[in-house]
């Protein structure tokens, strides 16, 4: 027998209710408060369970907001303005990429990182230029190049290696095209698209 209202939430106090009634809520409330609290340690960094849940949460938080943003910008902003097809593309990317930076650094700061101690960091990512990330920063800054130059937008027809698509995908490291024969190609962005 289903009690009004008894949807998820219904059933959550439903048990929440039987757990008190039995007497195991406290010691369920002591688990669970035990477990997050629970210290992840190696060197100098010491994080908890409730740390990266929050980092998590932070990160999905700014993931929902980007699409929710972009979704209003397809459907509002973009056909009132006329906007290009390839342009609104270009566009609803970037704020994309930088909500979802936003959002990363923010969830570093709730995992307490200290931010402004960027020397170290940047030490590691001039050491990374000789584990390949320079082919890394220069996909990402020619995918910039692609999304607002635009010397290929979405759906233009290009040829890659002998076989030509259309252009379906513009992203931070690589492209997709898909070939008339219905494969996805992953391009890098640094290799050069050439409309037909």
């Amino acid at each position: 027998m289903d009690l009004p209202g008894a949807g998820i939430d219904g059933r959550g106090v439903l048990v929440i209710r039987s757990l008190n009634y039995i007497g195991l809520w406290n010691p369920v409330l002591s688990a669970g408060s035990a477990i997050l609290d629970l210290r992840l340690e190696r060197g100098s960094i010491s994080i908890s369970i409730e740390d990266i849940l929050a980092f998590g949460l932070t990160v999905w938080a700014a993931y929902l907001l980007s699409a929710f943003i972009r979704f209003t910008l397809q459907e509002e902003v973009y056909p009132r303005r006329g906007i290009a097809r390839g342009l609104s593309y270009a566009y609803s990317r970037l704020v994309h990429y930088i909500i979802l930076a936003l959002g990363f650094l923010v969830g570093l700061g709730v995992l307490g990182m200290d931010l402004s101690k960027g020397e170290r960091a940047r030490g590691r990512l001039r050491g990374g230029h000789r584990f390949g990330l320079q082919d890394v920063v220069n996909n990402f800054v020619c995918g910039l190049i692609l999304l607002f130059e635009r010397p290929v937008t979405v759906g233009d027809i290009v040829e890659v290696g002998g076989l030509q698509g259309e252009v379906r995908r513009i992203g931070i490291r690589a492209s997709t095209v898909r070939t008339y024969q219905g494969a996805d190609i992953i391009v890098p962005n640094s290799s050069s698209l050439p409309p037909t």
